[in-house]
């Protein structure tokens, strides 16, 4: 069992595309994470259905859903929750996770083929 406190990053896939949150892990309830984000004091939780939460403040940084343009404005990638946003966040959190030690991956909970598989590494 993961220790309570232990810094974690959390990358979750959303309406458009993936974001990162590091922080602490104050407990893990099924596919629910309650954390306190870096710098605040406040818990929070999150029980996205795309995500991979690894121990560990990761420098790794998920697709953006975004794209810059000429006139230095950004659009988004894909129109609003687009399957191909969790298409790239799968294909990249799989990329990331075969750099991980297999211990350090505490939550994988994505989308493959329009099913969610859930796998807890850690109860």
């Amino acid at each position: 069992m993961i220790e309570t406190g232990a810094a974690i990053t959390i990358y979750h896939c959303g309406a458009f595309g993936g974001s990162t949150i590091r922080g602490k892990l104050t407990r893990l309830n099924g596919n629910t994470v309650y954390y306190v984000e870096k710098g605040k004091r406040k818990e929070l939780s999150i029980a996205a259905r795309t995500m991979l939460v690894v121990v560990g403040h990761n420098p790794a940084n998920p697709p953006s859903g975004l794209v810059k343009h000429s006139d230095n404005s950004e659009r988004s990638r894909y129109g609003c929750f687009d399957k191909r946003y969790y298409t790239d966040f799968n294909k990249w959190a799989s990329q990331l996770k075969g750099l991980i030690p297999p211990d350090n991956v505490l939550l994988d909970l994505r989308e493959y083929e329009g099913e969610t598989e859930p796998t807890f590494d850690r109860e």
